[in-house]
């Protein structure tokens, strides 16, 4: 029987085509050069578990992934949100498939206040990881992505830690509006208790 492979942060190469910041975030893209397309994609042999939060968005052309043993296929504006935890095999992608990938450690992701939407989020995304941006939806999360690629190239740039948290956070927070209005999620706000503080803890230790 395979042993279950656990990928986490320090499981990418530290090359021209990832853009990290050591234990936090991993990014990647193939908007410019063809890095990820030199001929197409061949299927994992297994699934791994991922120690982390993936964020796939596919900008045209097509990819099929199997998560939590279940098959999706992304084609243009679709994206894949995969929560900590989950079993994920990257199956196939078509030859010139443009996309860009985010890999997020929990711990660098401010989660909501609110714990029962935060629960009920994490639910419905882990049921339900892949849903269909618009076209200006996409549109933003791809001028998100650039500014935060410019920022985190500057070299010896002081707050890269705190710009990156922030347009994450954008991109995050519009996929999870766009996943709540679908699902008909209610988000409240509501002051921080003990409850909060307990499930802040929980999705860390995920």
């Amino acid at each position: 029987m395979q042993e279950t492979i656990k990928v986490d942060l320090t499981s990418f190469p530290t090359d021209e085509r990832f853009i990290q910041i050591p234990g936090k975030l991993v990014l990647a893209d193939n908007l410019e050069n063809d890095n990820f397309e030199g001929k197409e994609h061949q299927p994992s042999l297994f699934p791994v578990q991922v120690n982390m939060a993936i964020c796939f968005i596919c900008l045209s052309g097509e990819m099929s992934m199997e998560i939590d043993l279940k098959p999706y296929t992304l084609t243009d504006g679709y994206t894949a949100t995969i929560v900590p935890g989950s079993f994920l095999q990257v199956k196939h992608i078509k030859q010139g498939t443009k996309s860009i990938f985010y890999a997020i450690s929990p711990d660098f992701i401010k989660h909501t206040s609110n714990v029962k939407f935060g629960i009920e989020l994490f639910d419905k995304l882990r049921k339900c990881p892949v849903h269909k941006h618009t076209p200006s939806e996409v549109d933003e999360n791809i001028m998100i992505h650039n500014e935060l690629k410019k920022k985190l190239n500057v070299k010896d740039y002081m707050f890269k830690n705190i710009v990156a948290q922030s347009y994450i956070q954008i991109i995050l927070c519009n996929t999870f509006h766009h996943f709540a209005t679908e699902t008909n999620l209610e988000i409240q706000q509501q002051p921080q208790g003990r409850k909060e503080e307990l499930f802040m803890k929980f999705m860390k230790a995920v």
